[in-house]
C-alpha cells in the first residue's frame, strides 16, 4: 500500500516541475528576438592604400556582449552566424580588424562599435561603419639631421610603450589616439623634440632637419600637412545605397523595399529555379538570375536577395550557368529592390555591376 501511495505522490511533485520547465523553454524562446551584424567591404580607396591595405572584412574579429558584459560571440566575422535567436535586451556589438594596445609599426587597426535594442519577436540589424580606431606618425629624417646627428637616436613614446626609429625606417608608427612624444637621445643626454595629441584616424609626417654646427636648438620640424590626414574614414556598411561604396547589405535591403536605383552588396551563391526554390550548387541550369546572400558560403534563403539578369551584357558577364566560377564572388548591383521575385526579396531592372574584392 505504501508503494501505491508513493507512486502517485511521486508523479504528482515531479509534474508540476516537468511542465514548469517547459514553459520556461516556450517562454525562452517567446521572448528571443533576431540579431544580424552586417559588415560590407569597402572599394579600394587611394589614400587608404597609401596608409596600407584594408584588411578582409571576413577576418575581423567580431563581439557581441549583453548588458551585463556576457559574451554572447567572440570570434572570426566570416564564422559568425548570418543571424543570432537572443533573449530581449540591450546588447553591445563591436567588430576589430585586429588586437591592437601598444605602439607598433604597420598596424592600423579598424572598427567601430554599436549598443541595440532587441526586441521579442522582432529583427533588429546591426550595421557597422569601421573606421580606422589609432593613430599614426611617420618621421622623414632628412639630410641635413642625420649629418648633425650621426650617432643620435629618435624614440616615439605614449603611455602604452615606445618605439626606437632609425633614421632611414619609412613605416608608420601606430598608436593608441592620444600625447604621442618624440625624443632625440644622444652622447650628451635625451632632448624631448616635441609632443603631438592624435586622435583616431588621424596620420601625420613630420619632418626633421637641422641647421649646420647647432645643438638641438637648431632642429627644425615641419609638418607635412599633405599626410594629415583629419577626415579620412575607411568605410564598411552601408549609409543609403546612392553608390557602389555605400551599397545596401543584403539585410539592408530586405528593409529597404521600394527603393529605387540603389546599390546593394552581396556574395553570389546560387540560382533561383523557380519560387522558393534555390540551388546553391553547380551544375546551374538557369541564367535569368543570381542569388546573392550575405556571406560567401551562405546557404539559406533566408538570408538571400535575387537579381534579375536582364538580357544581354548583363547576363552574359553574370550568369552562373556560363560563369560557374563566379561562385562565391564579392559583387556590387545597381536596381529596384522588390518585396517578391522568385518567393524571396529581389533586385529588378539590373542596370550596372562591379565586383568587389
Amino acid at each position: 500500500m505504501k508503494n501505491k501511495i508513493i507512486f502517485p505522490a511521486l508523479l504528482a511533485a515531479v509534474f508540476p516541475f516537468f511542465f514548469a520547465a517547459q514553459a520556461c523553454r516556450s517562454l525562452s524562446s517567446a521572448d528571443n528576438g533576431t540579431l544580424v551584424v552586417t559588415l560590407c567591404d569597402p572599394l579600394p580607396l587611394t589614400r587608404a592604400n597609401a596608409v596600407g591595405a584594408i584588411p578582409d572584412v571576413e577576418d575581423f574579429i567580431l563581439l557581441i556582449c549583453d548588458k551585463d558584459g556576457e559574451v554572447r560571440y567572440e570570434g572570426r566575422y566570416g564564422n559568425s552566424p548570418e543571424s543570432l535567436s537572443l533573449p530581449a535586451g540591450s546588447y553591445t556589438v563591436s567588430a576589430r580588424s585586429c588586437d591592437f594596445s601598444r605602439p607598433e609599426y604597420d598596424s592600423p587597426q579598424y572598427g567601430d562599435s554599436q549598443v541595440v535594442v532587441v526586441n521579442a519577436g522582432s529583427r533588429v540589424s546591426a550595421r557597422l561603419s569601421c573606421t580606422q580606431m589609432n593613430s599614426g606618425l611617420r618621421l622623414v629624417v632628412e639630410d641635413s639631421f642625420k649629418e648633425e646627428f650621426p650617432n643620435a637616436e629618435l624614440k616615439l613614446e605614449n603611455e602604452d610603450g615606445s618605439l626606437s626609429h632609425s633614421y632611414d625606417e619609412k613605416r608608420i608608427a601606430y598608436f593608441r589616439p592620444g600625447d604621442v612624444a618624440v625624443s632625440l637621445s644622444g652622447s650628451s643626454g635625451t632632448q624631448d623634440l616635441f609632443n603631438k595629441e592624435l586622435g583616431a584616424a588621424q596620420i601625420l609626417s613630420v619632418r626633421l632637419s637641422a641647421s649646420p654646427g647647432t645643438a638641438t636648438d637648431g632642429i627644425r620640424i615641419q609638418l607635412d600637412t599633405t599626410r594629415q590626414w583629419l577626415e579620412d574614414k575607411y568605410h564598411f556598411g552601408s549609409s543609403g545605397g546612392l553608390d557602389p561604396e555605400n551599397a545596401y547589405s543584403v539585410s539592408d535591403a530586405k528593409e529597404n523595399i521600394g527603393q529605387t536605383d540603389v546599390w546593394v552588396c552581396g556574395y553570389i551563391v546560387g540560382v533561383a529555379m523557380g519560387t522558393n526554390n534555390i540551388s546553391f550548387s553547380p551544375p546551374f541550369s538557369k541564367n535569368t538570375n543570381i542569388v546573392i546572400g550575405m556571406r560567401p558560403n551562405t546557404d539559406s534563403k533566408e538570408h538571400c536577395i535575387s537579381v534579375e539578369l536582364k538580357a544581354g551584357t548583363i547576363r552574359d558577364n553574370l550568369n552562373l550557368q556560363d560563369n560557374p566560377k563566379l561562385l562565391g564572388k564579392k559583387i556590387y548591383c545597381k536596381g529596384n529592390i522588390v518585396e517578391s521575385y522568385f518567393g524571396i526579396v529581389g533586385l529588378k531592372g539590373t542596370s550596372e555591376y562591379q565586383f568587389g574584392n
